[in-house]
């Protein structure tokens, strides 16, 4: 059987598994019966303009936007470095406007900073009747308290957007303690249809005191009739301190299987205690997404047990011991990597070290570095290879305790490497305007830049602002037309470059 013998509903199916730029790529101009199918009864185009080129927005925009603007059910935005300035851009794009995206369902908007923008877009989606789903990602968004309640007013004047209507999942991450004959109660007045129930709650002890009867009360609160037989919802406790003299304690109390996307990273794990009998099942953790790992962690009989295989985003100190591995066996679904050095440590594995996590991390992505110790011979990216990583996150990165700056020949050096040949998107700290231009000259794949100029942090003429509105305007007069240049909401420093 060939894909064209397939009947109509199956294609239909099959288009939601394609990005809107596939569809188009794979399927338009084929023969007529397909172009009617994806021009006329494909009604669930998703728009996702993360992680994409300039080049490739850019397309999207003047060719596909305007042929499926009123079967379009979902759009992703973001502003983050790949993608600098692209939620303004299209916001205010001359040809369409959100308010015309008539059947959206969905609206996810990440890294935002623009107060005016995010006012932009809730005026826009007061005029789309069947969106049910407003996301803000990462948006950090300074507010007096006139702006919040004109924020709070607009998004509950939103037509459709969903209030907890009978409600049947229920997930918080809290930093308070709710015992559970108040949760119990709450649930039972509030919340009848609640059939999914997940919290994580962390706080601090009045006292450091008797750490076995403050845990027992937790666990005896959590052991009703309503918890272990109705439900069938189980807790675990955790009472962390921050270092041998328990000089600061916290408690972690979080139903089981663990169901949230990070965890905690703390030095001891004192006492645990659970309301399941045989709980090793539940050390298994496929939903934590995010993991920072140092030498010192998971070293307790407790924590050392729990198994992490699902990571998406992982920091690493290095060197670490073969411990690591039994804690994360697993890197296949990795994304970011973060890799710093502990002080005082041997360094002569580290290199190897990291090239083994590399070998395993086929979806790896991002590659960041922070503190690394450095001779003129083991620059953290030499020798590297990673068939996956494309973006390189440099701007942290210090040798014992200086910020470093890539000069004129560290950046052609850069460009040269392997990971340097192949990175698209790069964040890095130089020492003068020049070196922005031989990075972009250079690194042929290079196509959004994020990047420090120490010649600017202190100008001799003149404020921060001015100096680096005039090295936008520099950056401009030597770029292509088609580069886009901005200077950070956030960062005073910082330069966006989307060259292509």
């Amino acid at each position: 059987m060939n894909f064209t013998s397939l009947p109509n509903a199956i294609i239909l199916n099959l288009f939601e598994y394609f990005s809107l730029t596939e569809l188009f790529q794979y399927f338009s101009d084929l023969n007529s019966r397909l172009n009617k199918l994806l021009y006329y009864e494909f009604q669930k185009f998703h728009l996702d303009l993360r992680s994409l080129s300039k080049r490739e927005v850019n397309e999207i925009y003047q060719n596909y936007i305007p042929s499926i603007i009123n079967q379009n059910i979902s759009i992703h935005l973001s502003n983050d470095y790949a993608t600098p300035h692209q939620i303004q851009s299209f916001i205010s794009h001359d040809d369409y406007k959100l308010r015309q995206f008539l059947h959206l369902q969905s609206i996810s908007i990440s890294n935002l900073q623009c107060k005016q923008t995010l006012d932009k877009i809730i005026t826009e989606c007061s005029n789309l009747p069947y969106l049910t789903h407003l996301t803000l990602i990462r948006c950090n968004i300074e507010m007096n308290e006139s702006d919040k309640q004109h924020f709070y007013n607009q998004i509950w004047n939103l037509p459709k957007l969903k209030n907890l209507p009978n409600l049947y999942q229920l997930k918080c991450d809290l930093n308070v303690y709710i015992n559970g004959n108040e949760w119990e109660d709450i649930i039972k007045k509030s919340l009848p249809k609640l059939n999914i129930f997940q919290v994580g709650m962390r706080y601090t002890p009045t006292n450091n005191e008797n750490k076995e009867n403050q845990l027992n009360e937790i666990i005896n609160s959590y052991q009703s009739n309503f918890w272990i037989n109705e439900h069938q919802w189980f807790i675990r406790c955790h009472w962390y301190s921050i270092d041998a003299q328990e000089r600061f304690n916290f408690i972690d109390v979080f139903t089981v299987p663990y169901t949230f996307d990070s965890f905690e990273e703390h030095t001891i794990c004192l006492l645990a205690k659970s309301t399941v009998l045989y709980d090793n099942n539940y050390l298994q953790c496929p939903s934590v997404k995010r993991l920072n790992y140092r030498s010192s962690s998971f070293t307790d009989p407790i924590r050392s047990r729990l198994r992490f295989n699902n990571l998406e985003h992982l920091s690493v100190s290095l060197p670490f011991s073969e411990r690591f591995f039994f804690i994360v066996s697993k890197f296949d679904r990795l994304k970011t990597l973060f890799v710093y050095i502990e002080e005082n440590k041997n360094l002569n594995n580290i290199q190897s070290q990291l090239q083994l996590i590399l070998d395993q991390a086929s979806r790896l992505y991002s590659l960041v570095f922070s503190t690394w110790a450095r001779s003129d011979s083991d620059a953290p990216l030499t020798g590297l290879c990673s068939n996956s990583v494309r973006r390189l996150d440099l701007i942290r990165l210090n040798f014992n305790g200086q910020i470093y700056h890539f000069d004129e020949k560290e950046c052609i050096e850069l460009s040269r490497l392997p990971l340097g040949i192949q990175c698209e998107v790069l964040i890095i700290t130089v020492k003068n305007r020049k070196n922005i231009l031989h990075l972009i000259n250079n690194m042929k794949n290079l196509r959004s830049l994020y990047v420090h100029s120490i010649d600017h942090y202190w100008p001799k003429n003149g404020s921060v602002s001015s100096a680096m509105d005039e090295l936008v305007q520099w950056l401009y007069e030597q770029l292509p037309s088609t580069s886009t240049v901005t200077k950070s909401q956030i960062d005073s420093f910082g330069i966006h470059i989307w060259i292509r």
